[in-house]
């Protein structure tokens, strides 16, 4: 239906189609069908968190397991001051999808992060750290990496992203795990890989490999000592990227395109404005 539709309104010396006055959700009804009768991946950029937040859930309805989000605060004040970590994790979780896989996918997310900095998707996936028991892996060289990959150093493991450290033991609560996991080294031998529960801190079951992926966007693979802001980004990877990098094949859909073309033009100048009175 969708096909016969919209045929008429495709530009193929562009390549560009201009679909104008769909309700939510035969937007929705549309993505999917655009999705489905393409081979390549899809992205989806729209002008607001609230907007993608609303496609997404309309999306997932379909197959929850094709559609991600990568969500961004609206404001661009929100990278200096309280971030929030629920949409951090959200964009994590969608970057280490798009990097264990080449499968097709829709991506949904708002304008502000379809401009965020990202690190290469070959920087992401050369920082994953696969571990098994009686492999060797210096105990101070997993440390500065884990460090790298956006953990912080508590005295004990709690949540995702905390990792401890004490004589031969390393705890850590890695990054899709439903619980932390304890590393047990004879020198630079690894000796024994046990979960442990993070109300007791007892371990329980021993598995024979983990998995530990970046929990964070913030990559410093210059080892630069600056604040951990995306904006700086540029100053401590040899490489910058963004969202659509880590796709190998996709199309690219824009809801509400004059509203996206405008809100564009504010932030440049909001950027243009604070420079000027840094």
């Amino acid at each position: 239906m969708f096909n016969e539709v919209f045929k008429n309104h495709y530009d193929s010396s562009s390549g560009e189609l201009n679909v104008i006055g769909i309700n939510k959700e035969v937007q929705a009804a549309y993505v999917w069908n655009f999705f489905n009768t393409h081979s390549k991946s899809l992205i989806v950029v729209t002008n607001t968190l609230y907007e993608a937040n609303s496609l997404y859930k309309a999306l997932s309805f379909f197959d929850a397991s094709k559609v991600l989000l990568f969500p961004k605060d609206d404001f661009l004040v929100s990278e200096a001051v309280a971030m929030s970590p629920d949409l951090m994790a959200k964009r994590i979780e969608t970057l280490n999808e798009l990097s264990n896989y080449n499968d097709k996918y829709i991506v949904i997310t708002n304008l502000m992060g379809y401009l965020r900095f990202l690190p290469s998707k070959t920087l992401w996936n050369s920082l994953k750290i696969n571990l098994s028991k009686d492999s060797v892996f210096a105990k101070n060289e997993l440390i500065d990496k884990i460090n790298m990959m956006g953990y912080k150093r508590e005295n004990i493991v709690t949540k995702t992203g905390e990792y401890a450290s004490r004589g031969y033991i390393i705890d850590i609560f890695p990054y899709g795990f439903d619980n932390p996991v304890r590393l047990e080294f004879f020198d630079d031998e690894i000796e024994n890989i046990r979960f442990f529960d993070p109300l007791t801190q007892l371990s329980t079951e021993k598995i024979n490999t983990i998995k530990i992926e970046p929990f964070t966007e913030f990559i410093n693979e210059k080892g630069l000592d600056i604040s951990n802001r995306q904006s700086l980004l540029p100053r401590v990877v040899n490489k910058v990227s963004k969202l659509s990098e880590f796709i190998s094949d996709f199309n690219i859909l824009f809801i509400s395109l004059e509203d996206i073309k405008l809100a564009y033009n504010n932030i440049l100048k909001e950027i243009t404005e604070f420079k000027e009175s840094d």
